[in-house]
């Protein structure tokens, strides 16, 4: 499987992110980018080691989104059908889902702080991540 992935890596721009605890490297995600898209391509994890973390949302959802944020030639984000295969394989049903993350200005956020009724000067930073 190493060397699948290294052939990939190399005749094609990909991104991989992971996360380690204790210098164990125990999870990644793999993505391939084409046409100023990122395609979710696999992603691996060793839950044992990764007990009660977080992993997943920070390893598929926060870094990969985090990147392609920064990087100018990434518009979207393309998460693939493997995962809803897998969940109708569990009896869980698949609903399509889209995300779009935006940075917004001021008068964005001041806009989308009355459409939720927040008092102005309580709305927070809309659309960035913590």
């Amino acid at each position: 499987m190493a060397g699948w992935f290294s052939a990939i890596a190399q005749h094609t721009r990909t991104s991989v992110f992971t996360a380690e605890l204790d210098g164990r490297l125990f999870a990644m995600s793999m993505w391939v980018h084409y046409a100023g898209r990122m395609y979710g391509f696999h992603c691996g994890f060793d839950y044992e080691v990764g007990e009660r973390l977080h992993t997943y949302s920070v390893v598929v959802y926060r870094l990969p989104i985090a990147f392609a944020c920064s990087d100018p030639d990434t518009q979207h984000l393309e998460y693939g059908v493997g995962g809803d295969h897998a969940k109708l394989t569990r009896g869980t049903e698949a609903i399509p889902q889209v995300l779009s993350v935006k940075p917004l200005t001021s008068r964005a956020e001041a806009v989308i702080a009355r459409l939720q009724d927040v008092p102005d000067g309580l709305a927070g930073p809309v659309g960035t991540w913590v």
